[in-house]
């Protein structure tokens, strides 16, 4: 006689005692259930919380599901050359109207300047790729806002610190053995310190291939990085959550572009134990609060290899930023004056003012700002009043929102280096007791 089928439909409604099978599929008596058990029916209706108690968590697949790869999809197409050889062409006939400028009055830039007209020309390729608002819950920069934080490129005092730490990085990573070097680097805001850590590495070390992985969790950022690295001739590219977790990222000479949180990407990193060159935060982690930065910064030694490097750089809350306008056209319309002899004075980096007890920063005293400010000059001279107005305008926002914040730090360097021992603080407060933004270093 052939097995009796059954199925659920047959016994649901039957006591359990009722229900046991036979090696032949057969029903049989249990007797080690009691009359009183429920029916299938309600044994199904596990009350909330019970569940573990019936299902045990697979252990195996809990690991599996930590280790999944915390990063977003990006929604867009990529920017690349061969779709946008306009721009590309626009953008290089700006670019050579300045650069012998410059490479005379600003040659720590001259591989990262760009024009007032390619930063409008930036801009506005943005406007046309941003999603419009509604169509993603990732949209949290405005247009104005990068405008601001872009901003700091056409401003060289605004990206000092990021480019010495560039070069101070390079000359680790020259140090290291190996012809590859992986970083990791945490809030990518709008690409300016990828842009520079990419291209001093390779400056002073062309042999070795230099893989910087960025994460941000705002899709604008990504976008304004992607955009201007392109431009400015680093290779980059969008990753997908399949590169991240097969690891090819890490064969990728340039930078890789991930819309992640930076929490997530640390503690993904740590778990399946990579070990990075270098990681860096520009103006990134130090906006955390405290138990944020706290546990992400607690678990930067464990992401690097022995002789790795982490790099901080943060705005200070005080000083203020309040420049004087007024003071700085005149420098500008002092035609005639060497600028690069009379404002520079490594002793008194900053012009300061005290209202109410406050320290307010009225000048900055450096050969960055010289440098701006005979580069305006000739600009006057040549009568192109549009460059000059640009400039202006951008020194004003970049002001204005380095004040706006600086007030947003909610992590300073100082405490960051509270976490970190044998780590130090750049410059440090008795070298310099005002800063209005500092820089941390830390070795493994």
């Amino acid at each position: 006689m052939e097995p009796k089928d059954f199925s659920v439909e047959d016994i649901e409604n039957q006591p359990l005692q009722q229900i046991d099978i036979d090696s032949n599929n057969n029903e049989r008596p249990n007797p080690n259930l009691e009359e009183s058990n429920p029916n299938l029916e309600e044994l199904l209706q596990v009350r909330e919380g019970e569940a573990e108690e019936y299902f045990p968590p697979n252990e195996k697949e809990s690991e599996e599901q930590e280790k999944k790869v915390p990063i977003n999809e990006i929604p867009v197409p990529s920017f690349t050359k061969m779709a946008n050889a306009d721009i590309y062409d626009q953008f290089e006939k700006s670019q050579k109207v300045f650069k012998s400028k410059v490479e005379k009055f600003l040659p720590n830039m001259e591989d990262y300047f760009i024009t007032p007209d390619n930063f409008d020309l930036i801009l506005e390729t943005l406007e046309k790729r941003y999603p419009k608002e509604g169509e993603t819950q990732l949209l949290q920069w405005k247009l104005e806002d990068i405008r601001q934080i872009l901003g700091k490129i056409l401003i060289p005092d605004s990206v000092k610190p990021t480019l010495d730490n560039a070069k101070v990085l390079a000359q680790y990573i020259s140090e290291m053995e190996g012809d590859q070097v992986d970083i990791l680097e945490l809030c990518t805001g709008a690409g300016i310190s990828a842009m520079m850590t990419w291209k001093e590495i390779k400056k002073a070390n062309p042999d070795k291939r230099c893989s910087i992985i960025t994460t941000d969790d705002a899709l604008q950022s990504l976008l304004v990085a992607e955009t201007l690295l392109s431009l400015k001739g680093v290779p980059v590219r969008l990753v997908s959550k399949q590169e991240i977790q097969n690891n090819s990222v890490f064969g990728f000479d340039g930078v890789s572009l991930v819309l992640s949180e930076a929490s997530d990407i640390v503690n993904y990193y740590a778990l399946v134990e990579k070990n990075f060159s270098a990681v860096i935060s520009d103006h990134g982690i130090n906006y955390f609060e405290k138990d944020h930065h706290h546990s992400i910064v607690n678990q930067i030694p464990n992401l690097l290899k022995k002789g790795g490097v982490f790099q901080v750089c943060a705005l200070e809350n005080e000083p203020k930023m309040s420049l004087n306008y007024k003071k700085m056209a005149l420098q500008i319309l002092s035609f005639g004056k060497d600028l690069s002899k009379t404002i520079p004075d490594a002793k008194n980096p900053y012009e300061i003012e005290e209202v109410d007890g406050l320290p307010y920063v009225r000048a900055i005293n450096s050969a960055e700002s010289a440098g701006l400010y005979m580069l305006l000059r000739e600009d006057l001279k040549n009568l192109d009043i549009i460059s000059f107005g640009k400039y202006l305008k951008s020194i004003i926002g970049v002001a204005k929102v380095t004040k706006k914040l600086a007030k947003d730090v909610k992590s300073p360097i100082s405490y960051t280096a509270s976490l970190l021992e044998g780590s130090k603080i750049i410059p440090n407060d008795k070298d310099q007791k005002l800063s209005i933004a500092r820089s941390l270093l830390f070795v493994k």
